[in-house]
């Protein structure tokens, strides 16, 4: 999942050493320059944007997490394309839900309770622990 983040900040990295290029070679006011880059930005992670859940990874336990790495295969499919790396992601978690409901209830029970956590409260008490 980290791993998916740092693609996103690679392109976006990428994308920005483009449009400076770019503005540089055709001597672009710096209105064009960021106008190039606003427009894909708008275009590519705009429609993407969701408001943010909990990530489950900061709620379970160092053993849930050990559990949960146990039912997960050597590979899985993944992309650079930052939309379908967070679809393929999606996706391969609800596949291996039922295995883990399966197999380990509780834990099954602890990932849907973390689904539900509302994200505000959860960083509410995690401002409130520091």
């Amino acid at each position: 999942m980290g791993q998916t983040s740092n693609t996103h900040a690679a392109l976006c990295g990428v994308k920005a050493v483009d449009s400076s290029c770019s503005a540089l070679e055709n001597k672009n006011q710096k209105d064009d320059f960021c106008r190039k880059y606003s427009d894909w930005w708008n275009g590519v992670f705009v429609p993407q944007i969701k408001v943010p859940g909990v990530n489950m990874f900061d709620e379970l336990e160092k053993e849930e997490i050990c559990e949960l790495f146990s039912f997960m295969p050597e590979s899985i499919l993944g992309s650079l394309e930052p939309s379908r790396a967070q679809k393929l992601m999606e996706t391969f978690f609800q596949q291996l839900m039922p295995e883990i409901q399966q197999k380990n209830p509780k834990l099954f029970a602890r990932i849907i309770s973390i689904q539900k956590m509302c994200p505000e409260d959860v960083w509410k008490n995690r401002r409130n622990r520091l």
